[in-house]
């Protein structure tokens, strides 16, 4: 059997994620009872293969992610009570042995069935080395150049804006800066604009535009679309508790793109 090792992240800690034992929580924290059967969940499929290999069925590793994502997952397993040594073999001799290669024998790993027209590898043996492709990121805008397509020019979008998003807490507010031309989107606390953070997951398609990023203080994971509607942007924020509606006014009144600004680490808490 071949093991495709591709473990999800742990989840975080108590400590890690700021919590103050016997402290009230708050609402958009998940309750100790759910992150504790989370942690569980994580355990078992970090032991599966511990289970796997003591069942004495015939098993090898195959990577299921990258060479840092390998070294994450390898790392759990150790943690879980996996022998370093035996992790070794299964990544090498065992499985050497299932897929019928000798000792030094050129191979491939492919994402998917292999198409030889459009070949998506994962990684390539030769001369008794490996060397890992990464996974092709998908690009950042759509519908053309710069982002021109049928539904609209995404250079209308470019520049600085205010969001503001309507949610149970009441109104809440942060910048983006909107580089259509880059393909990148950077966040920023309103009221102090200097400390920035790259949003993630940036797509670009005509005159809409949608991303990713933390919000701090919340540990908590949102996404964002909006389209450019005249002289303001629409459009909603999707929080793990449903959406919220969303809108955009230029910062300033400005409507050119302002300078790129220099890149500063962090995000305001």
């Amino acid at each position: 059997m071949l093991y495709v090792l591709e473990l999800p992240e742990a989840p975080k800690s108590e400590e890690d994620l700021g919590y103050d034992e016997g402290a009230e929580r708050k609402w958009w924290q998940d309750p100790l009872a759910l992150r504790d059967e989370q942690r569980r969940l994580h355990q078992e499929q970090v032991e599966d293969w511990l289970l796997l290999r003591a069942s004495g069925i015939p098993c090898a590793i195959v990577p299921g992610g990258s060479a840092k994502e390998l070294a994450e997952d390898l790392k759990m397993l150790v943690e879980a009570g996996a022998d370093a040594d035996d992790l070794q073999r299964a990544l090498s001799a065992d499985l050497e042995s299932m897929i019928g290669l000798a000792a030094g024998d050129d191979a491939f790993i492919s994402r998917g069935a292999l198409d030889l027209g459009k070949p998506d590898l994962a990684w390539v043996f030769a001369d008794g080395r490996g060397f890992e492709h990464p996974k092709k990121e998908e690009t950042k805008t759509e519908g053309g150049e710069a982002g021109e397509g049928a539904e609209g020019d995404s250079s209308a979008l470019a520049g600085e804006w205010n969001v503001s998003v309507e949610t149970p807490m009441g109104e809440q507010k942060f910048g983006i800066a909107l580089d259509p031309a880059a393909g990148s989107v950077r966040v920023f606390d309103a009221e102090d604009p200097s400390d920035r953070e790259d949003a993630r997951d940036v797509k670009y398609a005509g005159a809409s535009v949608s991303f990713g990023f933390t919000v701090p203080e919340m540990e908590m994971e949102v996404t964002i679309s909006l389209r450019h509607d005249g002289e303001r942007l629409s459009g909603e924020l999707n929080t793990p508790f449903g959406p919220a509606p969303a809108k955009a006014e230029r910062r300033g009144g400005a409507a050119a793109p302002p300078a790129a600004a220099e890149a500063r680490p962090g995000f305001p808490g």
